[in-house]
This record gives structure tokens, C-alpha cells and sequence, in this order.
């Protein structure tokens, strides 16, 4: 049941677009083999028609065949008087034994003489649409929503597996995964959730679920039936509520109901199990007790959520009880018989053959990607927090006076459009006034007074790097003061979010005031990230003792860094803060 809860959470986390991608996938998977056949070419609708005929003829010529000496006289005298072949009285003979069995045997169902459906007809399939009217609802919320469902129906199939199944299954978590600094780099941590994946695909594929999926597709039958455009057979007897009481006007010509007549009885016909036969449906009790599901017409707004009862399955079983008294209360097979002269007319049985196991590896593949994805979050999270201690020990992320992620989360509260950069903002202002300022400013500062660069280009490029650097604090400082509640702007923005807690009509104006502050604060950080990436390789370059042609300078040992022994270690310390600054301000970037 933990299994069943963790998956469960994933679902209700995925995005839109990955519930409308799987969505479509279930579509394909269940459309391409859910048991309606693609449109047939006319060539191949001639043959069935002569291969229907030619088994007529056969069935009729066994009638005659077996018919006594004194009647095939009387068949062979009818012939020569009405110029009609044997065959066609014999045909004749049986279509008004049909006739006369229908009448007697069932109550005025069927007007011969005007070939209508009477009244009788749809009273007796409106008693079944009732009871299917009484369910709808119920399937309608567990059975009808695909992601529900499936949800469902991958439990049950898991329920199903062996243990060692179920333990390469349990594999599939990240959660067994060790946090690892080289998980950072996402093509590792992605390869190891490919070939989990890969090895529970494989010994799936060695596992049969044939009595599982053959419930499934039989209850695919129910449901169906249950989705069937029964309004649109209603109408053709003038019947828009099957509450109202019906008149011998309520009748129907056959040719015109005849299409949706034959493809409902098709559905009807396939029917042919008992509740027993699809058990897997018990489940859903217990099931719905732990996830309780959402009314169809309440999906995006949910008010409450429903449980498959015990009285629900008692429903269930009435309506399949009631399929069956249907078919004993209208001769269907009879009747089409009847109107298409087709003495051996059978409808052809669906046979929903859905790939319970392609959907269901659908939906595992996408909850394990997501399920991966946000534990990449976490990964990310964990390591970004140890660097960052690393870096200060402690750090909150609230440097600055009023732009903090306080407001930050006041603002996206009613913006559409996140603030971006707040955690980045004020990460860099402790950054440069804890670190840069008191322990590398001053290094770059000797370098570009006693350093004899080998190119004037490196030492213009530091020096504009050095001196950008040598406000900044004032400029962020500056930035941040705008945000004073005292001040413009940072009055704009309370009188807006006090607004609009009450009058969401101000909405426009906060994002207004969200995009130009993303403006901003993107060049901002933009300025200074790129002055501290110049100082950042310029140490990097002069003391790369390996590469010589990189080293910028050429008298790092003549150079005197107060605090330091040696200009080298000097640098080397400052070079391994800022790569630290380098990595923390790259996650910071990437997560916030």
C-alpha cells in the first residue's frame, strides 16, 4: 500500500502537459485495439455480402433437403404458379415463421405490416437505460476518468507480480538511490534511472497477465455499453424523457433505427459473462477508500470526493443481471433477421483486445520520469545547501534589506509570472561584501598595481572587472532601497498586493511591476556575475602551472599580498572560493 500512495502523489504532481501527453498515449493504445475494426474497403463489403448470400442459399437447400416428399410438392407447385425460385418461398415460409414466433412470444413489439418498432420496443430498452442512467455517475467517476483507472488497474497489476517483480519495481524509486555529488551531472543520474527502468521493462515483458487482461477487456465491454449514444436512439422514437409515459405514436421504422439498433445489439451480444468474470472490480473498494476519486464535472474545481461502495458493486451487478433480461425481453437476432432477410444473421462479436500493459507501462514510464525529476530537485537542493555551508557555514538567503524572498513569495502569491533572481541578488551581496570584498579584492587590487601582464587586453578586461566590482555593493544596495515600503516603488507594490487581496482587477498592474523588476534584476546580475567570471578565470589562468601559455602574468612571485606568505597560495585560496561561488551561483540559477 506505501507503493500505492507514493505513485499516487506522483499523479496528482505531474504538469499538464505531461497529463495531456499520457492522456494521448492511453488514447492511441486503447483506439488501436479496442475492438472496432477499420472502415473495410468496398471490395471486401461485396465479399461478405456474396459469402452471407451463398450461406443462405446453402441453409435454404438444407431446409428443402429435409422438408417431406409431400411439402417440396407443394414448394415445387407454388414455384411454377408465383414464378418465385424454390429458395425464395422457402425463404418466405421462414421470415413469416419469425413473424409468427415474435408475435406470439413477446408483447407487440414489432408493427410487420408497417415494419415499425412499436412502443412496447423502447419501453422495454428505456427500462434498461434507466437502470444505466442509475450507474453512469458511479462508472462515469471511477471507471470513465483515465488517469483514475489506470491508476487503478496498475495496482492491480502490481498486486499481481511476483515478489522478485515487485523488488526490481521497488528499485524503480530514486528514493534507494544514495546522494552522490556526481549525481549532480544529470546524464549520470539519468543513465541509472534508464537502466532501472530498462530491467523492470525486460522482466515484465517475461510475465503473463492473460487472465487479468482478459477481466479487463470484458469490463471494457461494460463500459462500452455504459457510454453508448442512447439519446440518439431515444429520439428516433420521439422520446426526450424516459420519464414521461409512452403512446403508440412512440414507434420507430426499422430501416430508420436499424444502424444504431445493430451496432448497440453488437455491444449487447459481446456481453456473454458473468460479474464473477470480471472480480478485479472488488477491488476498487478498497482501493478508493485509500484514493477516494473526484466527481467528473468537479475535475478542476474538486467539492468533494466519492468511494466505491459495497452498495455501488451491488449496482453494478443489477445493470450486467439486466443486460441479460434485456435479451430474453427483445428478440434482437430475430428481429434484424427478419427486416434483412438474413435467415443466419449473427452479429459479429467485439472482441476488445486493449494493451492493458502498453498503457500500463505508459503511465509507470512517465511516474518514474517525474518521480526521478523531482528527486533530481531534491539532489540538487541537498548539495546546493552543502556548498553554500561550505561557502558561509549558515546562510538564509536574506541579505538585503527589503527585497527578500519574503516579498518574493507575497508578490507570486497573485503573479502569474514568477520574480525571478531574488534568491541569486541576494546571494551575490553576501558574496562580495562577506568574501570578495575583505579576501579577493585586494589581490586583484596588487596584481593590477605591481602585476607585469603579458597582454594589455587581460589587464584592461580586470581592470573594468575590479572597478564594476568596487561599487557594486552600493549599486545592489541602491536596488534594494527602491523596495523601502516608504519609497515609489516599493509603495506601489504593497498598495498593489493590498488591492488585490480584494479586486483582482489590479492583476495586470502587478505584472507590470513583476516584468520590469525581472528586467532589472537580470542585468543587474548579468553585470556583476560576468566581472566576477573575468576575476574567476584571471586567478584561474595565473597559477595554471600546467599550461604556462595561459598564465597572465609573468611576476606572480615578485607580487606582495598582505596576510599571505606567498602570492601563490594567495591566489590559489581565492581561486577555490570563487569556483565554490561559480558552482552555488549556477544552481541558484538553475532551481530559483
Amino acid at each position: 500500500m506505501d507503493n500505492d500512495k507514493r505513485f499516487n502523489k506522483i499523479v496528482k504532481e505531474i504538469s499538464d502537459e505531461e497529463r495531456v501527453s499520457l492522456l494521448d498515449k492511453f488514447t492511441k493504445i486503447s483506439s488501436s485495439s479496442d475492438g472496432n475494426e477499420k472502415p473495410q474497403s468496398q471490395n471486401t463489403i461485396d465479399q461478405e455480402r456474396n459469402q452471407e448470400r451463398q450461406n443462405q442459399q446453402s441453409y435454404l437447400a438444407s431446409i428443402y433437403n429435409k422438408t417431406s416428399f409431400f411439402s417440396k410438392i407443394i414448394i415445387f407447385i407454388s414455384s411454377i404458379f408465383s414464378g418465385m425460385p424454390k429458395e425464395e418461398i422457402i425463404l418466405n415460409n421462414e421470415l413469416k415463421n419469425l413473424k409468427r414466433n415474435i408475435n406470439l412470444k413477446y408483447n407487440n413489439i414489432v408493427d410487420f405490416e408497417k415494419e415499425k418498432l412499436t412502443h412496447n420496443f423502447i419501453k422495454e430498452l428505456i427500462v434498461f437505460i434507466k437502470s444505466i442512467n442509475e450507474i453512469k455517475p458511479i462508472l462515469q467517476t471511477f471507471f470513465d476518468d483515465p488517469l483514475y483507472y489506470y491508476e487503478f488497474l496498475s495496482v492491480i497489476i502490481e498486486r499481481n507480480m511476483s515478489e522478485k517483480t515487485k523488488e526490481i519495481l521497488a528499485d524503480l524509486s530514486p528514493e534507494t538511490l544514495e546522494i552522490k555529488i556526481e549525481y549532480m551531472d544529470k546524464s549520470i543520474f539519468t543513465k541509472e534511472k534508464d537502466k532501472r527502468q530498462k530491467k523492470f521493462l525486460l522482466q515484465l515483458d517475461a510475465i503473463y497477465f492473460d487472465k487479468l487482461l482478459s477481466q479487463f477487456n470484458k469490463f471494457e465491454l461494460f463500459l462500452k455499453l455504459m457510454r453508448f449514444e442512447y439519446d440518439s436512439l431515444l429520439k428516433l422514437f420521439f422520446v426526450f424523457d424516459v420519464n414521461e409515459p409512452l403512446s403508440s405514436t412512440n414507434c420507430c421504422e426499422f430501416k430508420n433505427a436499424q444502424e444504431i439498433i445493430e451496432r448497440f445489439y453488437r455491444i449487447l451480444y459481446s456481453i456473454n459473462f458473468i460479474f464473477d468474470e470480471i472480480s478485479f472490480v472488488y477491488d476498487m473498494v478498497d482501493y478508493s477508500n485509500n484514493f477516494p476519486a473526484v466527481p467528473k464535472n468537479q475535475q478542476k474545481n474538486p467539492q468533494h470526493q466519492l468511494k466505491f461502495t459495497e452498495d455501488d458493486l451491488s449496482e453494478l451487478k443489477k445493470t450486467l443481471e439486466n443486460i441479460q433480461i434485456l435479451k430474453e425481453n427483445i428478440p434482437f437476432t430475430e428481429i434484424i433477421a427478419y427486416f434483412k432477410h438474413q435467415l443466419l444473421y449473427k452479429p459479429k462479436m467485439i472482441k476488445s483486445k486493449i494493451d492493458f500493459i502498453d498503457i500500463y507501462k505508459e503511465y509507470k514510464k512517465t511516474l518514474v520520469n517525474v518521480m526521478w525529476e523531482n528527486y533530481y530537485g531534491k539532489i540538487r537542493l541537498s548539495n546546493l545547501e552543502k556548498l553554500v555551508n561550505d561557502l558561509f557555514t549558515t546562510y538564509d538567503y536574506n541579505s538585503l534589506n527589503f527585497f527578500t524572498i519574503e516579498l518574493k513569495n507575497k508578490i507570486e502569491k497573485f503573479s502569474t509570472i514568477k520574480v525571478k533572481h531574488s534568491y541569486t541578488i541576494n546571494f551575490l551581496f553576501e558574496f562580495i561584501k562577506s568574501l570578495y570584498k575583505p579576501k579577493i579584492e585586494v589581490i586583484i587590487n596588487k596584481c593590477l598595481i605591481d602585476g607585469i601582464f603579458k597582454k594589455d587586453v587581460q589587464k584592461s578586461n580586470l581592470s573594468v572587472a575590479y572597478y564594476t566590482l568596487t561599487n557594486s555593493l552600493d549599486r545592489i544596495k541602491e536596488f534594494d532601497a527602491k523596495f523601502d515600503p516608504e519609497k515609489d516603488v516599493g509603495k506601489k507594490v504593497s498598495m498593489t498586493l493590498r488591492r488585490l487581496a480584494t479586486d483582482s482587477a489590479f492583476k495586470a498592474s502587478l505584472i507590470n511591476i513583476v516584468t520590469d523588476l525581472n528586467d532589472e534584476t537580470t542585468k543587474l546580475i548579468f553585470e556583476f556575475y560576468e566581472c566576477l567570471n573575468v576575476v574567476c578565470d584571471f586567478l584561474k589562468n595565473t597559477i595554471d602551472v600546467n599550461n604556462p601559455k595561459n598564465m597572465t602574468i609573468t611576476n606572480l612571485d615578485k607580487i606582495k599580498i598582505p596576510g599571505y606568505i606567498g602570492s601563490f597560495i594567495a591566489i590559489e585560496q581565492a581561486t577555490k572560493t570563487m569556483d565554490l561561488f561559480m558552482q552555488i551561483y549556477t544552481l541558484i540559477e538553475e532551481i530559483y
